[in-house]
């Protein structure tokens, strides 16, 4: 292998690292297999993740943490994903939400779409492979800036 061709491959790999290190993740599911699982696969590939088992939960986490992302659960007990997203989108709009549903009796599609309505950056119907939540993150980390807010 060729000196030029080895930093070639640091670059690209330097760069893969740099594009998911990026994110402070914040898991809000109450389902907390779902959520260990879900905080395993994000951390070994290189995200800073915090959990919460529900809406109030979700709140508090982002009042005391930096979070580039909130992985939301719609169907939440308490206060619920929609909510919990419009008060995201109120304080924290710099924030990127991806909604994540399993439909319970209305079905996935009904809370997807009001969650992309309530301006959720992306959405996935659970259950989902791991790939499809790196294609997700992959294209927020993509999208461009938000206008300058404070993001706390």
């Amino acid at each position: 292998m060729s000196h030029g061709s080895a930093q070639n491959t640091a670059s690209i790999s330097t760069e893969a690292v740099r594009e998911e290190v990026l994110q402070r993740i914040l898991i809000a599911d109450d389902h907390e297999p779902f959520r260990r699982s879900l905080r395993r696969l994000l951390e070994r590939a290189g995200h800073q993740v915090h959990e919460a088992a529900d809406g109030v939960e979700a709140i508090a986490v982002l009042q005391q943490q930096p979070i580039d992302v909130v992985l939301l659960d719609i169907l939440l007990p308490g206060k619920d994903g929609l909510e919990t997203m419009r008060e995201i989108r109120a304080a924290w709009p710099r924030v990127k939400v991806i909604a994540m549903s399993g439909g319970g009796m209305c079905g996935a599609g009904l809370y997807l779409d009001m969650s992309l309505k309530l301006g959720a950056a992306q959405i996935l119907q659970k259950p989902f492979p791991f790939a499809a939540l790196q294609g997700a993150l992959r294209k927020l980390l993509q999208a461009p800036a938000q206008p300058a807010a404070d993001s706390r």
